[in-house]
């Protein structure tokens, strides 16, 4: 009569000790999706669209220039002073040392976030957590493209200061509130958008109130109060208040459909059927399902927190909430990289719930750990095969966009007297990846000492990298020295890609 319930008890402890082992799974799992990720990467990535301006801006001024300088209407020296290190360190001919640098930022700020869970007591959460995060399928740009280093070190700043401030509050050194300060002042002068977390720092610091006197409390929230203020006065005496190359952020905000744009930023979180392999796109629907279902369970098992946790999504999203993201696309998901911890947060609670019941139980006890167990592999395996099919995407960009470039720039050298009518210059993919902007021409050339003298007449095209045939119209910009009006005219067709079939009229 002992026998069935020995046998349960060696499954039970069985399972128990997988359960234990999760996290070094989960470590050794996304550890080595993450080499790979940076291998396929950092091995062929290329400057595209804004890097070649960004590298020119940061490493054509001096430390004390960007340090009181607005450019093209933005105010972000503290990471123009990282991007002029890496450009001391990488040059024009190392573009592989800048990706890698956003990579590892992007991998710090995973383990930050498991860091900072932990000391808010989640468990197999916290490890859940991170992995979700390193994975990013929702946000791929901000780590497979240079020119997001801005959210990448505002994030990394952020994220370090509200693990600084839990250790403050806990062990009440000073040296943890002052790191905790200093982090959350370099994420304002990395990006501006990290005013918004100041909400996020206040509001961990009423929830943990109990943990210092009421002083101490008072002290703490001046603190942080103190330099975002002093952010806003210097960045409004150099761009102008609510300024930015849009236009006035508030009138922005006042013509825009808010409850529309939420929904935009929403779904490219939870839809990922146009983001992976084509003969997998239908897992989009499990991935989605799983996510709802968790975010459920968190509703109903911790409501307070799991409310919380969405309001701090909303608020931390009110500095670009006047745009609308694409779900099918990458364009622009960086701006919800930062915002999209608190989803996954929230996530997080309803995951760590379901799998903290007992697996071998009665009715539906037992039907709501197997549930975890599922979804968290559901979510975690779909979410690495969408970010893994979006890297081969970005690196078909970065390959199309070299390519380009080198095949522009041998033309103009050999015809250096010659206006250059390019006539199918890459400007973007469909799916979002940036590719070439005509400037990115002359600052590269510009760059490896060959400078160009031609006129450059160049008809962008937008490409697709799933529909090979396909090739939409971009406009026209002319660039460069008005040249001799007697030269020649050279046209160009750039090789392999849509509308190499062109022959100039006779």
């Amino acid at each position: 009569m002992n026998q069935p319930s020995a046998t349960s008890g060696r499954i039970t402890h069985f399972v128990t000790r997988m359960f234990a082992r999760w996290p070094l799974l989960f470590a050794m799992g996304t550890g080595a999706l993450y080499a790979g990720l940076a291998y396929l990467i950092g091995s062929s990535y290329f400057f595209i669209y804004d890097d070649t301006a960004l590298i020119d801006v940061a490493d054509g001024n001096s430390v004390t220039h960007i340090l009181h300088t607005s450019f093209t209407g933005f105010f972000r020296p503290l990471t123009l002073l990282v991007v002029k290190l890496e450009a001391t360190g990488f040059g024009w001919s190392r573009p592989y040392g800048y990706i890698l640098v956003s990579l590892l930022m992007h991998g710090l700020n995973a383990t930050l976030l498991y860091a900072i869970l932990r000391r808010l007591d989640f468990h197999i959460g916290a490890f859940f957590a991170a992995t979700f995060f390193l994975l990013s399928p929702f946000a791929t740009e901000t780590f497979f493209w240079f020119s997001s280093q801005f959210d990448l070190l505002s994030a990394l700043s952020t994220l370090l200061s509200i693990w600084m401030l839990l250790r403050y509050l806990d062990s009440g050194k000073t040296r943890h509130a002052m790191g905790a300060v200093l982090s959350y002042t370099g994420a304002l002068f990395s990006k501006e958008n990290a005013i918004a977390f100041v909400s996020v720092l206040l509001s961990l610091i009423l929830w943990q109130r109990k943990k210092a006197p009421v002083a101490r409390t008072a002290g703490l929230i001046s603190a942080f109060l103190i330099p975002s203020a002093g952010y806003l006065a210097i960045r409004s005496a150099l761009v102008g208040a609510f300024h930015s190359p849009y236009g006035n952020v508030l009138t922005l905000v006042r013509n825009s459909d808010i409850a529309s744009h939420l929904a935009s930023y929403a779904t490219t979180f939870s839809d990922l059927s146009l983001k992976m392999p084509a003969p997998l796109s239908r897992l989009g629907v499990l991935y989605a399902g799983t996510l709802i279902a968790f975010l459920a369970v968190a509703l109903y098992r911790r409501p307070r927190f799991t409310v919380n946790t969405l309001l701090l999504f909303c608020l931390t999203l009110s500095p670009v909430i006047w745009t609308a993201l694409t779900p099918a696309a990458t364009a622009d998901t960086r701006f919800l990289y930062a915002p999209a911890i608190f989803l996954i947060i929230a996530i997080s609670v309803g995951m760590e719930a379901s799998l903290r019941q007992p697996v071998f139980s009665v009715g539906r006890l037992r039907i709501a750990a197997h549930l975890g167990t599922v979804g968290t592999f559901i979510l975690l395996s779909t979410a690495a095969l969408s970010t893994s099919e979006q890297a081969a995407m970005w690196r078909f960009a970065y390959e199309t966009a070299h390519g380009a470039v080198l095949g522009v720039l041998d033309t103009a050298w050999k015809n250096p007297d010659a206006t250059l009518r390019i006539r199918n210059l890459p400007l973007r993919l469909t799916e979002g990846p940036y590719l070439v902007k005509p400037y990115n021409l002359v600052h590269y050339a510009k760059a490896i000492n060959r400078p160009l003298s031609n006129r450059l007449v160049c008809d962008s095209v937008i490409l697709s990298y799933h529909d090979p045939e396909l090739v939409i119209s971009a406009g026209q910009s002319e660039l460069g020295p008005r040249g001799n009006p007697n030269g020649a005219i050279q046209d160009i067709v750039i090789p392999g890609l849509p509308g190499a079939r062109f022959s100039p009229r006779e």
